[in-house]
Parts: C-alpha cells; structure tokens; sequence
C-alpha cells in the first residue's frame, strides 16, 4: 500500500504513490496547486480510453521478484512497485513481468537464465528465521568487511546493517537503485552491509556525494559522522541558518568525527543520532491535523498502549520520542489501509499491534509483547517469503513530510539513513546495545 503522507491540513490517504504532493495530477485538494497522485486516468478528466489501463497494473515485479501492484506515476513516466518502491516500465520479454528500470537500463526477471534459481534462493533467505542471539552472534563474527568498516569509520553503520532482516536490507539495496537477489553475495549478511553503505555509484556513501564530489576522484570518502553531518545539512538546515541554529548537539570535525566512527559506540554520535531521530517526528507532528493529534493522545491513554510502554520500559527502553514516531508511522499507514478497504474505524489494538511488528526486527519479540500485554493481534503478518515482511511501509509513509521529490538524491539515502537509525532502537528492545564490550573489537590500525 504504497504513497508518502500529504504534509498540509490532512493526509492524502487516496493516493496510491509516494510523494503525492509533487505529482500534480488531478487537484481534489484543498491547496492551490497540490494535487493528489492518483491515476493518469483522472488528469484533464480522463478523455483517452486508454488512460484506466495505465492506471496500475497487477505484474510480476523485476526488482522484488513478487507478484505486485504497479501505480503509473504521470509525471514521471514509469510504474512504481507497490512493495519494493522499485521504478518498473513494462517488459517487452514478458506481458506479465514488469521490468526494473536499474542505472538507466532495463532488465526483465522473467528473460533472466537463472531465474528459478533466484526466485528459490530468495525464498530460502528469506525463510530463515532469526532469533536474538543469532543476530547477536552475526553482529560478533568477524570477517574482512568488518575490518575494512572499522577502517572507514562505518562499523557503527554496518553492525546495524548486518543485525537487518534480510527483506530489510534487499528494501534498502532496492531503494539504493540495485537488484540484490541477483548478486552474488545475497544471503550473506556482511556483504550485503559492505554493499549498501559502499558499492560504487550506488551505496550509500556514494548517494551522499555531491554532483562535483563524484566528478572529483580525489573526493575524501566519507565515515559515518561525516554522513551525518551531509544529511543533516542537506534535510534540516536552511540555507539561511546555521548548525548551532539548528542542533544542540555540536558539530564534529573531520579528526574527531573519524575517531568517533571507528568506534562501535560513541555517547557523540548517539545524541546526534537522536536529535535527528527526534526532529523526524517534530516535523511530522506538525503535518497531522487537530483530529489525528486528538486520537493519537486518546490512544496513547488507553490501557493496552500503557501496558505496552510500560513492558517495553521494563525491558530498557525507555524512548518516549521514537514511540510515538512508531505510533505515528503505524497511524499513517492503517489510516491508508482503513481508506483502501472503505473503513473508518481504527482500533487502538491494531495501532498497536502494527507498532510492535515495525519495532520486533522480524524476530519472535513482537508475539511475546503482545502476550506478555494481552493484546490481541490485528494487523495481517505478512508472509516471511515477502519483502513486505519488513514492515517498510510506516516510515515509508512519512518521508513527504520532509517535502522530498521521488527518486531524489535525498530520497535515495534518507530512508536508508532512517531505517538504521531505527534498527538501533531495535535492537535495544531486544537487549542488544553497541556499547557491548563484545563490538568494541577489532580496534582500527
């Protein structure tokens, strides 16, 4: 169910595709020259017969290797997958397959020898099932990636990479602008974090350069502060501000900022990690209507989301911002949902429930919170065969709050950025910390 919230007096909740209030395609909204992004059909009133195919198209999906939903997006001239958010066109190899559109190229799954063989593979990492200590013994295991991280300064980055689900991580490579179930690599989980923060003009220290900086081939490459520091001038710092204007935390320098990095753990980056984190959910906070702001405090006050902060504090997390940015991504997209299936009605039991599976990194702590709080599930688990199994879609939902355009620069590395700052609140709640003395190790040379 894909598309981005409308930042004005409501949530755009009948779109169908990201960025909604960048598509200008059929004006039924309120502000002057906002337009919500439904179908191709609905602009200038629909003349061209043709326009209701166009629409959206039920297909095989070269990006995710899933049968999806694609939405035409006008503006743009392409088809969105509605799972993966890859760019699809349709193929001229397959009526049923839609090919991904990858650095300019087509390719099509279905035209593809090994394509039985990929779609079985997907399926066997993909059913893994991880436990707490699997993800804490794969965050230990050594490897030359590891090293090379420590090195770079991106070992806090990539530890939170490799402790992903593995729908997780193939979302970001998909959203970087790569296929990972063709590579070689897929299923192993140091390389794949190797690749999504380093590959070649499509990792995410790639992503974060400038237009010169990739012209320059003696552009320093960046560690993980330094990243920090582009996205944070990039998303929240106007042109007319300055950083102290605008952070608390202050800002690092090169040298203290690559000391930092090459540390697992670092009270520093930690705090400016959060800031960023909370300044997300300010700025959505501001988008949402008085209605969304009055039910989301009814809910906040009923006896099961009580119970559930409260479990979730006894077991040390206790971060009252990130809950409600949960709560809040978890309103968006049952409010997409509830709009979908022509209901009105959202309980606080789903609220919940949905909260609970986007913060459980696809592990068994989601169904042991549920029961330890009593609360009933009552959102659709998805098949763990799925990329949906990620539960992508919340954060998803929220990045039109920070008004940015579809396959932008900034739209290629910030929700990979988000969704690792996110894994760390993940991981707390599963009782794993980057301050265990077992990530303190290898020390840079």
């Amino acid at each position: 169910l894909g598309g981005w919230s409308r930042p004005f007096n409501a949530l755009c909740l009948d779109a169908s595709l990201p960025f909604c209030r960048h598509l200008n395609m059929s004006g039924h909204g309120s502000a002057p020259g906002m337009a919500c992004c439904s179908a191709r059909n609905k602009a200038g009133g629909g003349s061209n017969p043709q326009d209701s195919q166009m629409r959206w198209k039920e297909a095989f999906c070269s990006w995710c290797y899933e049968h999806t939903v694609h939405y035409y997006v006008a503006k743009m001239q392409f088809y969105m997958c509605d799972a993966c958010k890859g760019k699809t066109t349709p193929s001229s190899a397959s009526r049923d397959c839609m090919a991904r559109i990858e650095h300019g190229k087509l390719a099509c799954a279905r035209s593809d020898p090994n394509y039985s063989e990929v779609v079985r593979r997907k399926e066997e990492v993909f059913a893994r099932e991880q436990t707490v200590q699997e993800i804490f013994l794969e965050m230990q295991r050594e490897s030359r990636f590891k090293q090379q991280a420590v090195e770079e300064g991106l070992i806090r980055p990539f530890l939170l990479l490799v402790s992903m689900s593995p729908p997780l991580r193939a979302l970001l490579a998909v959203q970087l602008g790569w296929c990972p179930f063709v590579q070689p690599a897929f299923g192993e989980a140091h390389d794949e974090a190797w690749d999504i923060l380093t590959k070649k003009n499509a990792g995410l220290r790639s992503r974060c350069l400038s237009r010169m900086g990739k012209l320059n081939p003696f552009t320093p490459q960046r560690d993980w502060v330094g990243l920090l520091n582009h996205i944070a001038r990039v998303m929240f710092i106007p042109s007319y501000m300055s950083w102290s204007d605008t952070f608390t935390s202050d800002k690092l320098g090169r040298e203290e900022g690559l000391a930092e990095s090459c540390r697992a753990h670092s009270k520093k980056v930690d705090m400016f990690e959060g800031e960023m984190m909370e300044k997300v959910w300010k700025q959505q906070r501001s988008k949402m209507n008085k209605f969304q702001m009055s039910f989301i405090t009814q809910l906040l006050a009923t006896p099961d989301m009580k119970h559930l902060l409260a479990l979730q504090a006894k077991k040390g997390w206790d971060r009252h911002n990130i809950a409600l940015l949960a709560i809040d991504c978890s309103y968006l997209q049952l409010s997409r949902d509830k709009h979908l299936e022509k209901a009105n009605v959202i309980e606080p039991e789903e609220i919940a429930s949905l909260m609970t599976f986007f913060l459980s990194a696809r592990t068994s702590l989601a169904e042991s919170l549920l029961d330890e709080t009593g609360i009933t599930c009552k959102v659709r688990v998805p098949s763990p065969s799925s990329v949906l199994s990620a539960f992508w879609e919340p954060l998803w939902l929220t990045m039109g709050t920070l008004q940015v355009k579809p396959f932008s620069p900034q739209a290629r590395f910030f929700p990979v950025v988000m969704q690792i700052l996110l894994q760390k609140e993940r991981l707390k709640l599963c009782q794993i910390s980057l301050s265990s003395p077992e990530f303190s190790r290898p020390e840079r040379r």
